[in-house]
């Protein structure tokens, strides 16, 4: 479930991936383009790399795109549905 709510200093809405992980609500597209150019299925490293980012933030951003449908995970690995 994707929670909207209103950025504290403006009127722009942010995407919650997790708890503790709010991005731009432009990030869930953005990470599938930056995705699609990975050798299919990728490694969560390797997308934590292309998407340059953290770990704290690549988990979740990749969980939320699985449960969108966008990725499905495939053992350890992962790719664009």
């Amino acid at each position: 479930m994707v929670n909207l709510r209103p950025a504290d200093d403006d009127d722009r809405y942010h995407v919650r991936v997790a708890p503790q992980v709010i991005r731009p609500p432009d990030a869930p597209e953005r990470a599938i383009t930056l995705l699609r150019t990975l050798p299919q299925p990728f490694t969560i490293a390797r997308a934590r790399q292309v998407l340059r980012t953290t770990r704290r933030v690549a988990i979740p951003l990749l969980e939320h795109l699985d449960r969108l449908g966008r990725t499905r995970k495939r053992g350890l690995f992962k790719g664009p549905y």
